[in-house]
């Protein structure tokens, strides 16, 4: 997508003073963090990106950062625009040799005074920190002073330049690519951010459909976002019901945009002023079709506005053209009278072709198959449907849904063209979160389907799509395994025993396979998965599906290198796929997770979370559910449980507005985990108790690892968790399960309830030599320790184990006395961790890192860190 504008050219006093909404750890995140190195390991940071894409508020960050990590140093702040060259050299000159406290300082950031103002703090710092604001509108001297000053390392430089149609001066380019400084190029917000910000700024809960519905209409421009919403709530386009807000109608731009957009228009020729409309006609079209139509030159005045950018985008990486920002588009698309509107689509759909575009570019496909909606024109069902696949390929259910809507408008679409589109309306429904309307669609499908006048395999082909559909919201939405089996096996009985149906009966053993692995019947699925015959007769994308699902099994069996670089080579050719299929994309990414984790390797896990961010905009709402857990998850395992607990319980709110009890068990489980983690016991035991009410797995693969953080949680708040552990060491070595067999010899070690009989010290000895695979051996040597009582293994595997970001609960509540703070910093040091790296992970000081250490030292009665490692693994108590 284009860098997008500003939804309004304010002045810059304007825009300082506007009050943005607070944005949460996760919006602009990962930037504030590289900003922040930026500013310790090099001479500053520049800021790069264009007009209300939330430079300043990140500038705003890093101040209050810079403030907590170095309070000693000098901060001054200045404004491009406002400054003289002679005026501000001298003045920073002087702040640099003397410092001031803010009463002597010449100015400050409120001064409607032209020139030298700058905010300045006393400090007694060697290096000030220096602010500037627009940094390529400084004048030529005071530019050149400032680029000095950073190439000398005589100050720390905070900068922000704005992306535009002209290139910026180039003598500060010189500065990041010599290493001088850190650029930060920023972005519009992906769907994740959107959600975040849009539910700061309404402070409530936003539904899957308010966020989406925003980030449509703004492209993620923060500042349209801000301005959006404020007038949606105003104006009613918006409304909080049971303390979630919805989308109830589109807002009308507000007038100073909408006098922006008109302005700018009205210096267009006419070419130029044709182009921009067929653009916002269009929304992303390729260059060589808008070519075609205008010509080079009305194309490059059209970018040359600002209203349209380029891009690189698509299976074909074709160059596109687009609005910067989707409010201007909405503003232009209203002004074009309704007959110039049916021409300027009309042109698009003659200059494409519809046929070639299926296979080198199916999302151009999709494009030219929604004009074709807006203008009427003719396209027959099975050309919308071949459309709606595409999308859906895509991952743009959205888009889905209107394609399938309309053939089932089409009085002339078959019984065949209206159940395939009830199943492709249904399953991109259930993908965005939608179940209820999921189930009204499939279940039509499948009533449709049986009234048909034949019983061909096409009519059994779409049954089974139908039935298959509506046995994944059975089994994964509210974790009913038996309705979906069911349902399957009742087709299977429908199904003629001639010939030509043994497609569909392949088709239905590969789901019979997948879904007995699921429930941890694997020998079976394993059987059925690999005969020759299943290889021979599905699809590859069905092959796929099969080997991944079995190597998952095979990984709770063996945990090995092996297992899991094999499921890394398959997940790997699955993400590699373009368009990936609609369920790989979150699928791959947790068990990558999973594997990561298993190693003990929480910083790669955090690399495959950020990588996945930048995936969210193609992503279902689900999908960021899942996200916002499985990146507590690996918050958690680096020792951030404040920010862990905050995804999680995100994660988790949206789940239970998408009616997905199946994953519901599985984000309330890990956020009563993280609750108990942080000490609040009284939470956990509630959300504990809510999660095992709900419909849960009895076996498979979900199941084993649940029980586990049951029974962790069970111990925190003071529970029985004997009677889980031994379920899991029963349930191991009856279905040849290593890994599952020693959480439950590890849990009832931490519980205090081991039998320390010379049986029981071979078989851990023997499952410690079964797994090679860091996270579960660990386990096992801490479970071998226990069982000696060796104070000084129990410390050893204790820090190693938690290391690796597993959280051991409570045995006793002798740690309760410490405050959270200190709970974390302790459990930081007990990891291993020098006061200098947990100053800098906590972001406050070393000192202050020490006096916490020294009171927590009083209030266990322990001497040394080693010492703490042991009194923590006895109370379980970590940050």
């Amino acid at each position: 997508m284009a860098p997008h504008e500003s939804p309004d050219d304010a002045p810059t006093a304007a825009k300082r003073s506007e009050a943005w909404p607070p944005m949460t750890h996760g919006v602009r995140r990962h930037e504030l963090e590289r900003a922040i190195r930026g500013l310790t390991e090099s001479s500053g940071v520049i800021i790069y990106g264009p007009a209300g894409i939330g430079k300043s508020h990140l500038v705003d960050q890093l101040r209050v950062a810079a403030e907590a990590t170095t309070p000693s140093h000098r901060i001054l702040r200045f404004w491009g625009d406002d400054v003289e060259g002679p005026a501000f050299v001298a003045d920073i000159d002087a702040s640099i040799e003397q410092p001031h406290d803010r009463s002597e300082a010449s100015g400050n950031s409120n001064s409607n005074r032209r020139g030298h103002e700058y905010e300045y703090e006393h400090g007694t710092g060697t290096r000030p920190i220096i602010i500037v604001e627009d940094l390529d509108l400084l004048p030529v001297a005071a530019a050149a002073r400032v680029i000095a000053l950073a190439r000398d390392a005589r100050v720390h430089l905070i900068g922000t330049i704005r992306q535009t149609v002209r290139r910026e001066p180039p003598r500060w380019h010189a500065l990041w690519k010599d290493g001088i400084v850190e650029r930060i190029d920023l972005e519009p917000f992906n769907l994740l951010q959107t959600d975040e910000f849009v539910t700061d700024t309404l402070e409530g809960l936003s539904s899957a459909e308010l966020a989406r519905w925003a980030w449509a209409l703004t492209g993620g421009n923060p500042r349209a976002l801000h301005d959006l919403v404020d007038r949606a709530r105003l104006a009613g386009n918006i409304v909080c019901r049971e303390g979630v807000w919805l989308p109830v109608s589109v807002p009308e731009p507000g007038r100073p945009l909408r006098a922006l957009v008109e302005e700018r228009m009205a210096g267009l020729d006419e070419p130029t002023r044709d182009t921009v409309e067929l653009i916002a006609l269009g929304g992303s079209i390729p260059v060589d079709v808008v070519l075609s139509l205008t010509g080079a030159h009305p194309l490059d005045s059209a970018i040359a506005s600002g209203l349209i950018g380029m891009s690189t985008g698509g299976p074909a990486r074709r160059a596109v053209v687009e609005f910067a920002n989707p409010v201007h588009a909405s503003i232009v698309r209203a002004a074009v009278p309704p007959g110039r509107s049916r021409r300027l689509f009309e042109q698009l759909t003659d200059a494409c072709d519809i046929a070639g575009a299926v296979d080198t570019d199916p999302g151009h496909f999709v494009d030219v198959a929604l004009w074709s909606i807006n203008v009427g024109a003719t396209f027959d069902a099975g050309a919308l449907l071949t459309a709606a696949r595409c999308a859906e390929g895509l991952r743009r259910f959205d888009e889905t849904i209107t394609l399938t809507t309309r053939v089932l408008e089409d009085r002339d679409a078959t019984i065949a063209d209206r159940v395939d589109a009830l199943v492709a309306r249904g399953r991109s429904r259930r993908f965005l979160g939608n179940t209820q309307a999921a189930i009204v669609d499939l279940d039509e499908a499948i009533d449709l389907a049986h009234t048909e006048g034949d019983r061909s395999a096409a009519v059994f082909h779409r049954l089974l799509d139908a039935t298959v559909e509506r046995a994944h919201i059975d089994q994964f939405g509210h974790g009913d395994e038996m309705a979906a089996r069911s349902r399957v096996t009742d087709l299977a009985d429908e199904i003629p025993s001639d010939g030509d149906f043994d497609p569909i009966r392949h088709r239905l053993l590969a789901d019979r396979a997948l879904r007995l692995a699921y429930l941890g019947e694997f020998d079976e699925a394993a059987k059925i998965a690999a005969s020759p015959e299943m290889m021979a007769n599905v699809s590859a994308a069905i092959q796929a599906e099969l080997v991944f699902t079995t190597l998952i099994a095979e990984v709770l069996k063996d945990p090995s290198p092996d297992a899991l670089g094999a499921v890394e080579v398959v997940a790997a050719g699955l993400r590699a796929q373009d368009p990936a299929p609609p369920w790989a994309l979150q699928f791959v990414t947790s068990v990558e997770l999973v594997a990561l984790l298993w190693r003990g390797d929480a910083a790669g896990a955090m690399q495959v979370i950020d990588a996945f961010e930048t995936e969210l905009s193609r992503s279902a709402f689900v999908d960021v559910a899942m996200w916002q857990i499985g990146r507590g998850l690996v918050e958690a395992a680096l020792g951030r449980s404040e920010a862990a607990l905050d995804d999680v319980r995100a994660g988790v709110a949206r789940l239970e507005l998408l009616d997905f009890s199946g994953w519901l068990v599985l984000g309330l489980t890990h956020r009563a985990l993280l609750e108990a983690a942080t000490g609040d016991v009284a939470t956990a035991s509630a959300t504990l108790a809510r999660a095992r009410s709900l419909p849960a797995r009895s076996s498979g693969i979900v199941s084993p690892y649940l029980r586990c953080c049951w029974a962790r949680t069970e111990i925190a708040i003071g529970g029985d968790a004997a009677g889980i552990a031994r379920s899991l060491i029963e349930g191991g070595q009856r279905q040849g399960m290593p890994l599952v067999e020693i959480w439950g010899w590890h849990t009832l070690g931490i519980a205090g309830d081991l039998d320390t009989s010379d049986e029981t010290r071979e078989r851990v000895r023997t499952l410690e030599d079964l797994i090679d695979s860091p996270l579960p051996r660990a386990l096992a040597r801490h479970v071998g320790a226990l069982l000696d009582g060796d104070i000084d293994r129990t410390a050893s595997a204790t820090g190693e184990v938690m290391g690796m970001g597993y959280w051991i609960p409570p045995m006793n509540r002798s740690a309760d006395k410490l405050t959270r703070r200190q709970l974390e910093i302790a459990g930081l040091a007990a990891r291993g961790l020098t006061s200098r790296q947990i100053a800098d992970q906590l972001c406050i000081s070393r000192r202050t890192v020490e006096t916490h250490l020294g009171n927590v030292f009083t209030a266990l009665d322990v001497h040394n860190r080693a010492e703490l490692a042991v009194v923590l693994a006895g109370t379980g108590r970590q940050a």
